[in-house]
């Protein structure tokens, strides 16, 4: 039997659809673009924040948890990656996280805001326990452009300062939006430059009709600000320049510049009511999560959908637009949708009682960097150059190759030194072709030329014209080649202290190692004789030996003394050093102590790294 056009098309449908595309789930992060755990049996709201690195923190129920960027728990985190708090600490759940500028974490859970160390540790600088008691019931949590901490309550918007203290020039005693005995849940809160905010409240901590209110770094109402009506749910207002954008229920994503101004709404049949969470790509397309309800099942699955800048559904993405992950759990829905600089979509999600992370692919960057020439480099987390020890006054070179796989030419391609960066030191030394054809490969040539000693690190950004298109981050480093580096160069023909090259090896087997043959100036590949003399003359004790020059700015000389080697090494006091003698690499260096009256005394040297 002939087999019908529909089994071809079928089986040609089944083939394009196993090349990843936009709104897939990444196979690289967790299993099969998941990463699942346990709230510990209390249900409640998941949050989820990005750190620089690539990590994942996600928080639900009694747990907070950091992910690796291939979706496995971090094992430096909390020694697992998780960690667990009590009911009487979290209740319904987790309102918001934060990762700060010293990666330190920032989380509202139930009626308290909790800070730890990047570690997971509790940092006790905050408050002294790294705990604050909440007056309310938290929903939301965002920094101001003073590094100042809003939480958006049951009982108003409170602020505290960076170590934890309630700010009392806030409001009323830290507190605004306060109105006893009947409060205003403040459910969502945007800071802007200058200290003022935008604030969303409602009467029913989160569902229900608010409005929009606007307060100046006082915590003072603007009574100038119109009244801006929304029907309140779970999804978030962001910044956006002089704009806030945020989202209503059964209205849309809607736009307010600083006065209240209406710029735009984004309506239609793909912004359904129910949407818990939204973000902005740089393209400006919308992300945004939430629950749909299976036919099929009769449960709810997660559904993560992307509309274009206009609100019209973006088709590119998924099915018409529209990504549902069927979990298998009763109840299931997304709270919190991130971006990565590499254009995937992390979401953070309930599945019953369990949080689910997910991980989805986003649109094929245009730019690739390759290092070396066929490996191409991962966007998330930062990619780190190393130039290693370059001799003072001489350069070494990397080259990376610069890469255009998108559909279409790029323009206005340019490399923009970071802020981190050492002008005179790192340099290019390629120019960049204004216009990168599809398919065309590019070589970038990076210098380091270091003119001091030291660790020197910079940033450099690949950037384009495609508004799609996020800037290509790569991190350098390098430092001078200090005199060991250089001692190793001329002795093992390598810089690399690995393998007989390291400071604790003995290649020569004559009971000295490396650090301390380069601290005498010996050779490391050659027995080495006892270069140190003890001698007695009267009542002093002369000790002498041959240490280089070149380690004196890397190495400690330490001369330690001993009554009885079972009493331990010290070192006394009256010792005095004397340079006798000095070749163009060498010296000759004599330290005379009290010899004592145990009738014995022994003594060592011992050299450390500064």
């Amino acid at each position: 039997m002939r087999p019908s056009a529909a089994f071809f098309i079928a089986s040609l449908v089944s083939l394009l659809r196993t090349h990843a595309a936009p709104g897939d789930l990444d196979p690289t992060f967790g299993s099969g673009g998941k990463a699942l755990f346990s709230m510990n049996g209390i249900g409640g709201m998941a949050s989820l924040v990005l750190q620089s690195d690539g990590k994942i923190i996600a928080a639900g129920g009694a747990r907070l948890v950091r992910f690796l960027p291939d979706g496995t728990l971090d094992p430096d985190f909390n020694s697992g990656g998780i960690i667990s708090l009590s009911y009487q600490h979290v209740g319904p759940g987790w309102a918001d996280l934060a990762v700060l500028a010293d990666g330190k974490i920032l989380a509202c859970a139930n009626r308290t805001l909790r800070r730890w160390h990047p570690d997971g540790s509790p940092d006790t600088s905050f408050n002294e326990t790294g705990v604050i008691a909440l007056p309310g019931q938290a929903f939301d949590l965002t920094l101001d452009d003073t590094r100042r901490i809003l939480v958006g309550m049951h009982s108003g918007l409170a602020r505290y300062t960076s170590n934890g203290s309630l700010d009392l020039s806030f409001g009323q005693s830290g507190i605004a939006l306060y109105r006893p005995p009947n409060y205003r849940s403040v459910t969502s809160v945007a800071s802007f430059p200058g200290g003022g905010s935008l604030v969303m409240e409602d009467e029913n901590g989160g569902w229900g009709w608010g409005v929009i209110t606007k307060l100046n770094s006082a915590g003072v109402e603007d009574s100038g600000f119109p009244l801006i009506q929304v029907l309140v749910g779970m999804g978030r207002m962001e910044i956006e320049g002089q704009r806030a954008i945020y989202y209503s229920n059964g209205i849309g994503i809607s736009l307010i510049d600083f006065q209240g101004n209406l710029e735009s709404v984004l309506s239609g049949p793909d912004i359904l009511s129910g949407v818990n969470g939204f973000t902005k790509q740089r393209d400006g397309k919308f992300i945004m999560v939430g629950s749909s309800l299976n036919p099929i099942t009769g449960r709810s699955d997660v559904s993560i959908r992307r509309v274009l800048p206009d609100g019209a559904r973006d088709t590119s993405f998924a099915n018409d637009g529209v990504r549902n992950v069927v979990t298998g759990s009763f109840q299931s829905g997304a709270n919190r949708a991130v971006v990565q600089r590499d254009g995937k979509i992390v979401v953070a999600a309930i599945s019953d009682t369990n949080v689910l992370v997910l991980r989805l692919l986003g649109d094929d960057p245009d730019i690739t960097v390759e290092y070396p020439l066929g490996t191409s480099l991962a966007a998330v987390p930062v990619p780190t150059i190393d130039f290693g020890p370059v001799v003072a006054g001489q350069s070494q070179t990397r080259s990376v190759y610069l890469s255009n796989r998108g559909p279409a030419d790029l323009e206005g391609l340019k490399v923009v030194r970071g802020a981190a960066g050492t002008p005179s030191e790192f340099t290019i030394a390629s120019e960049i072709p204004a216009t990168l054809a599809t398919g065309e490969s590019v070589p970038l040539t990076l210098v380091l030329t270091p003119s001091s000693p030291g660790k020197k690190t910079a940033t450099f950004e690949i950037q384009s014209n495609d508004p799609d298109e996020s800037p290509f981050t790569l991190s350098l480093t390098g430092r001078q080649a200090t005199a060991t580096d250089l001692w190793r160069q001329t002795h093992f023909g390598s810089m690399d202290e690995t393998g007989i090259a390291a400071d604790q090896s003995d290649p020569d087997a004559d009971g000295i190692a490396n650090l301390v043959e380069f601290a005498l100036g010996s050779h490391p590949k050659e027995s080495t004789p006892n270069t140190g003399t003890l001698v007695r003359n009267g009542s002093t004790l002369e000790f002498t030996y041959w240490r280089s020059k070149a380690a004196l700015g890397e190495i400690a000389f330490v001369r330690e003394f001993s009554q009885s080697l079972a009493e331990g090494w010290s070192q006394v006091g009256g010792m005095v050093e004397t340079i006798v003698e000095e070749t163009t690499e060498l010296q000759r260096v004599r330290v005379t102590t009290p010899a004592g009256t145990a009738g014995r005394r022994f003594v060592r040297l011992r050299v450390t790294r500064r």
